[in-house]
């Protein structure tokens, strides 16, 4: 199988956006020049626990296209930018939160779970719709959860 105009812009030395695919994700192109992840945890006396995670990575492209007529072959979509990754979403931020404690009872552990997810509750864009003939041009099709508290107990024995 050879390129696809898709996935690379058929320009020796250019940019490669793969295509997700199967994740059911949605009209992604897996395709970020930096990224970072950190995450540490503290554990406090009398079996408190604080941990955190950020997460970072620049957006992915956002590859508009427009449907060409090829006669009886159908149609081609053709990239209508210059470049793969000349417009991008914006860069994803992500932070985690945890806060643990730990209960002795008679000859069983019960653990306290508090987590806090997208603390910032970035409602970032991960997918928009990228033809321009469209209607819903660039409406954002998918985007990060919203903050979520989430509440677990971890019974030990």
């Amino acid at each position: 199988m050879g390129a696809s105009p898709v996935t690379e812009p058929l320009v020796d030395g250019g940019q490669f956006a793969p295509r997700s695919g199967g994740s059911g994700s949605g009209d992604i192109f897996i395709n970020a020049k930096w990224s970072f992840n950190a995450n540490g945890l503290y554990q406090f006396p009398l079996g408190f626990e604080v941990g955190g995670n950020v997460f970072g990575r620049q957006g992915y492209p956002l590859r508009p296209y427009v449907n060409a007529a090829l006669g009886l072959d159908g149609t081609q979509r053709v990239l209508v930018t210059p470049a793969i990754d000349t417009i991008r979403l914006p860069n994803r931020w992500d932070i985690d939160l945890r806060v643990a404690k730990t209960f002795d009872v008679s000859r069983v552990n019960l653990r306290l779970i508090g987590d806090l997810f997208n603390v910032a509750n970035a409602n970032t864009a991960v997918v928009r719709q990228r033809n321009p003939a469209a209607t819903n041009f660039d409406v954002v099709a998918q985007n990060l959860s919203p903050r979520i508290f989430r509440v677990g107990v971890t019974v030990g024995f």
